[in-house]
């Protein structure tokens, strides 16, 4: 079997809840490095940031030990959830972080509007 040139595109074409987010709903993004944690709460369309907490600031910063373990992320977590809480948000989709800073997330659901229901959850 032959594959044309338009098939070829079509399968490297992403595919899934990424390439198709669910509308009016923001979105977390954690990125994590061995040294900081860093997440953002954007607007459905994307185009704007509504609460960003990372391990840089102070006030985040304050009682760890270190920046990068998971006491770190769960208090990132905290911090962007009550920032977003803030700043009008009512839920938000799954996140874009990989599985390995999953933490955040979890810090998050804690303080959410809904805690620990199928909005916030995963």
């Amino acid at each position: 079997m032959i594959i044309t040139k338009k098939q070829r595109r079509l399968r490297r074409a992403p595919q899934g809840p990424r390439a198709h987010p669910r509308p009016g709903v923001a979105r977390l993004t954690v990125h994590r490095t061995p040294r900081h944690i860093y997440a953002q709460v954007t607007d459905p369309v994307g185009a704007k940031v509504l609460a960003v907490a990372s391990t840089l600031q102070e006030a985040v910063r304050q009682g760890l030990k270190s920046t990068g373990n998971v006491e770190a992320a769960k208090a990132v977590g905290r911090a962007i959830a009550t920032r977003a809480k803030a700043g009008g948000v009512k839920a938000r989709s799954r996140s874009t972080a990989p599985a390995s800073s999953s933490t955040a997330c979890e810090g998050a659901r804690g303080c959410g509007p809904r805690s620990g229901s199928r909005v916030l959850g995963r």
